[in-house]
């Protein structure tokens, strides 16, 4: 009698943890899904990390060159200056006003 319940306990302990096997490899397909999709998440914003990087860089090289021509223009003698008297009454001209200068050229 003792051999017996000691059998049947033994397989309804096999029985549970086959069941637990079970579960357990729902939950690691689960897991590996996961991982999955969240390495493609990171993989599309790992290319557009870089895609911004490289437009920062054009743009840094842009706003480098055009200040780099700002100087030549400084160094040159490069001014501005009012073509009429009568913008000289404003203290800030306006854009529209932008048509009433001309650079000029000043030699060293």
């Amino acid at each position: 009698m003792f051999f017996v319940t000691l059998h049947h306990e033994k397989n309804e302990l096999i029985e549970f943890l086959q069941r637990q096997v079970g579960f357990l490899q729902g939950k690691l397909d689960e897991a590996l899904a996961s991982v999955s999709s969240l390495t493609l998440s990171n993989e599309k914003l790992t290319a557009t990390v870089d895609e911004l990087r490289r437009q920062i860089a054009s743009l840094e090289n842009v706003i480098k060159g055009n200040g780099a021509e700002l100087s030549k223009e400084k160094a040159d003698g490069c001014t501005i200056i009012p073509m009429s008297g009568e913008l000289k009454k404003a203290a800030r001209p306006s854009m529209g006003h932008a048509a009433h200068y001309r650079i000029a050229v000043v030699s060293s």
